[in-house]
């Protein structure tokens, strides 16, 4: 390291454990001779105790009830994402299966299962990851900002995903209304999947985006949130 401005960075990264042995030594050497980084880091270590301090009393002030409520939410929201799936799965089956001629069925849901089967293990392998990080959780602090990130991720998600459903809905119905095909009803298929596209839009839109400005606002976090 060179100079007074590397050893500051020294010091730091030896106020947050990130320094290594080498680097150390050659710290504690400057150290001994420059006036300057001493002063300096005593400065920083004056300051790092302050905000350690205001840190410790922020979260005395937090309602640890409700982050340790929305943290087994988290948890049981991965649960029914997988619910979700293999509901979802099953409806789209049963849409194929009635949207078919009675002589075709069985080719086209030999067809289709296979990818709604990896649509549903897919799934399964993202809810128990975010389901097994949430248990993991170490301290209340960590608890404190996981729960931040999922507020502000569920704003930003229901969001876009207004948007997104609202035009998934209006593509399914100009199919179901418009569409032709030898091998299927297009009215009963598309039409079939509009109704749970319909119904997710409307849940959106009345109780998922309400739900997530109201806690972004009471955690202040709205502005971070639309950034």
């Amino acid at each position: 390291m060179d100079g007074c401005e590397g050893f500051e960075i020294a010091i730091e990264r030896r106020l947050h454990g990130a320094l290594g042995g080498a680097e150390a030594t050659a710290l504690d050497a400057h150290l001994a001779g420059c006036a300057r980084c001493r002063a300096y880091q005593a400065s920083a270590r004056s300051a790092e105790a302050v905000m350690a301090g205001e840190a410790r009393e922020a979260i005395a002030q937090v309602d640890w009830a409700r982050v340790e409520r929305g943290i087994r939410g988290g948890v049981y929201a991965s649960l029914r994402m997988l619910v979700g799936a293999v509901v979802t799965a099953a409806w789209v089956a049963g849409m194929v299966w009635l949207s078919t001629p009675p002589a075709m069925r069985a080719d086209r849901m030999m067809r289709t299962l296979p990818a709604m089967v990896v649509v549903v293990v897919l799934v399964a392998f993202v809810a128990a990851y975010s389901a097994r990080r949430l248990v993991a959780l170490a301290d209340r602090q960590e608890m404190f900002d996981t729960y931040r990130i999922l507020v502000q991720a569920n704003l930003q998600w229901a969001r876009r995903m207004q948007w997104a459903t609202a035009a998934i809905v209006a593509f399914l119905l100009y199919r179901a209304l418009t569409g032709t095909a030898v091998t299927f009803d297009p009215a009963v298929y598309f039409g079939g999947l509009a109704l749970p596209m319909a119904a997710a839009w409307l849940y959106l839109r009345r109780v998922k985006l309400p739900r997530a400005e109201r806690e972004a606002r009471d955690l202040g976090i709205v502005g971070e949130a639309v950034r």
